[in-house]
């Protein structure tokens, strides 16, 4: 959708989301990382967090599919 295209192109390096994956047998998972390159051609290069892997996405897609959360570009401080 439009919307999906104008929220992908707004997203800039260093951009941290987190993208819904089908794990299998009806299960889904948010996965978090961070945009670390951008492709006219490719769409945005995400590093996942968890395992450090890198996949190409369609970020225009994904948000119009309500698989994509921007999340913020740091982590609350620990009160530990």
């Amino acid at each position: 959708t439009v919307m999906g295209l104008l929220v992908a192109l707004t997203l800039q390096l260093g951009t941290r989301v987190a993208i819904l994956w089908d794990v299998g047998l009806c299960t889904e998972a948010w996965l978090e990382g961070v945009i670390r390159d951008v492709s006219v051609t490719a769409g945005h290069l995400i590093v996942y967090d968890a395992d450090g892997a890198a996949k190409w996405h369609n970020l225009g897609e994904d948000a119009s599919y309500e698989h994509l959360k921007i999340l913020p570009s740091t982590s609350p401080l620990s009160l530990n």
